[in-house]
Protein backbone atom coordinates (compact mmCIF):
# COMPACT_ATOMS: atom_id res chain seq x y z
CA UNK A 1 0.00 0.00 0.00
CA UNK A 2 1.04 3.60 -0.47
CA UNK A 3 2.23 5.82 2.42
CA UNK A 4 0.80 9.32 2.25
CA UNK A 5 1.69 11.91 4.88
CA UNK A 6 -1.11 13.92 6.69
CA UNK A 7 0.10 16.25 9.09
CA UNK A 8 -2.24 18.60 11.26
CA UNK A 9 -4.11 18.92 14.76
CA UNK A 10 -5.77 16.25 16.19
CA UNK A 11 -8.19 16.29 18.59
CA UNK A 12 -9.98 13.73 20.64
CA UNK A 13 -13.59 13.65 20.81
CA UNK A 14 -16.48 11.05 21.62
CA UNK A 15 -15.08 8.49 23.42
CA UNK A 16 -11.38 9.61 22.57
CA UNK A 17 -8.54 7.46 23.07
CA UNK A 18 -9.09 4.03 24.39
CA UNK A 19 -5.72 1.87 24.86
CA UNK A 20 -5.10 -1.48 26.19
CA UNK A 21 -1.71 -2.61 26.40
CA UNK A 22 -0.75 -6.01 27.78
CA UNK A 23 2.34 -7.63 27.88
CA UNK A 24 2.51 -11.36 28.03
CA UNK A 25 5.46 -13.92 28.41
CA UNK A 26 7.26 -13.58 24.95
CA UNK A 27 4.09 -11.48 23.29
CA UNK A 28 1.76 -8.62 23.87
CA UNK A 29 -2.06 -7.46 23.57
CA UNK A 30 -3.16 -4.41 22.17
CA UNK A 31 -6.63 -3.11 22.07
CA UNK A 32 -6.93 0.52 20.62
CA UNK A 33 -9.74 2.73 19.63
CA UNK A 34 -9.38 6.04 18.77
CA UNK A 35 -12.42 8.63 18.29
CA UNK A 36 -10.65 11.89 17.02
CA UNK A 37 -10.43 15.10 14.52
CA UNK A 38 -7.98 16.65 12.03
CA UNK A 39 -8.45 20.42 11.28
CA UNK A 40 -5.41 22.25 9.44
CA UNK A 41 -4.13 19.31 8.31
CA UNK A 42 -2.52 18.81 4.96
CA UNK A 43 -1.19 16.34 2.27
CA UNK A 44 1.35 17.23 0.15
CA UNK A 45 2.13 15.54 -3.87
CA UNK A 46 5.17 17.23 -4.09
CA UNK A 47 6.36 15.03 -7.24
CA UNK A 48 2.86 15.81 -9.19
CA UNK A 49 2.44 19.47 -7.70
CA UNK A 50 -0.69 19.23 -5.91
CA UNK A 51 -1.58 19.50 -2.16
CA UNK A 52 -4.42 19.25 0.08
CA UNK A 53 -4.58 22.06 2.83
CA UNK A 54 -7.02 23.14 5.31
CA UNK A 55 -7.99 19.57 6.18
CA UNK A 56 -10.73 19.03 8.58
CA UNK A 57 -11.99 15.48 8.73
CA UNK A 58 -13.13 12.81 11.76
CA UNK A 59 -11.35 10.05 12.41
CA UNK A 60 -11.92 6.77 13.76
CA UNK A 61 -9.79 3.77 14.06
CA UNK A 62 -10.32 0.22 15.64
CA UNK A 63 -7.47 -2.15 15.79
CA UNK A 64 -9.60 -5.10 16.56
CA UNK A 65 -11.17 -4.60 13.11
CA UNK A 66 -7.95 -3.69 11.57
CA UNK A 67 -10.41 0.20 10.52
CA UNK A 68 -9.55 3.47 9.43
CA UNK A 69 -12.47 5.74 8.80
CA UNK A 70 -12.16 9.32 7.61
CA UNK A 71 -15.18 11.31 7.35
CA UNK A 72 -17.17 14.29 6.59
CA UNK A 73 -13.76 15.57 5.54
CA UNK A 74 -13.45 19.50 3.46
CA UNK A 75 -10.32 21.20 3.08
CA UNK A 76 -8.84 22.70 -0.29
CA UNK A 77 -7.23 21.03 -3.45
CA UNK A 78 -4.21 23.12 -4.76
CA UNK A 79 -3.23 22.39 -8.35
CA UNK A 80 0.15 23.85 -10.21
CA UNK A 81 3.18 25.33 -8.52
CA UNK A 82 3.58 27.26 -5.44
CA UNK A 83 2.14 31.17 -5.55
CA UNK A 84 0.50 30.20 -9.03
CA UNK A 85 -1.86 27.04 -7.68
CA UNK A 86 -4.90 26.65 -8.81
CA UNK A 87 -7.62 26.37 -5.94
CA UNK A 88 -10.67 23.77 -5.65
CA UNK A 89 -12.84 22.84 -2.87
CA UNK A 90 -12.38 18.82 -0.99
CA UNK A 91 -14.95 17.18 0.32
CA UNK A 92 -15.21 13.59 1.18
CA UNK A 93 -18.49 11.86 2.54
CA UNK A 94 -16.05 9.20 3.61
CA UNK A 95 -12.65 7.12 3.18
CA UNK A 96 -12.78 4.01 4.85
CA UNK A 97 -10.15 1.74 4.74
CA UNK A 98 -10.60 -2.16 6.24
CA UNK A 99 -7.50 -5.24 6.81
CA UNK A 100 -5.14 -2.18 7.11
CA UNK A 101 -2.12 -5.11 6.09
CA UNK A 102 -4.40 -6.10 2.54
CA UNK A 103 -6.87 -3.10 2.17
CA UNK A 104 -10.50 -2.90 1.74
CA UNK A 105 -11.45 0.86 0.86
CA UNK A 106 -14.27 2.63 -0.02
CA UNK A 107 -14.18 6.42 -1.05
CA UNK A 108 -16.66 8.87 -1.87
CA UNK A 109 -14.82 11.91 -3.11
CA UNK A 110 -15.57 15.03 -5.02
CA UNK A 111 -14.06 18.32 -6.26
CA UNK A 112 -15.67 21.46 -6.53
CA UNK A 113 -14.87 24.86 -8.41
CA UNK A 114 -17.37 27.26 -6.74
CA UNK A 115 -20.10 25.32 -6.12
CA UNK A 116 -20.33 23.07 -9.59
CA UNK A 117 -18.85 19.86 -9.34
CA UNK A 118 -15.78 18.91 -11.55
CA UNK A 119 -14.64 15.80 -10.01
CA UNK A 120 -16.60 12.86 -8.36
CA UNK A 121 -14.94 9.68 -7.28
CA UNK A 122 -16.95 6.67 -5.67
CA UNK A 123 -15.57 3.55 -5.18
CA UNK A 124 -14.52 0.39 -3.55
CA UNK A 125 -12.19 -2.35 -3.44
CA UNK A 126 -11.95 -5.79 -2.15
CA UNK A 127 -8.74 -7.63 -1.61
Amino acid sequence: MHQISLEGEVSAKGDGLQLDFAFEPNDYRLKANIDSAIAEGSIPFDDAEMALKGIYADVDYRHDEKQLKFSDIQGTFLVGKPFRAEEYQFSSHHILIKHLQDPDIDVDIAIKDDDEEIFRLVASSKS
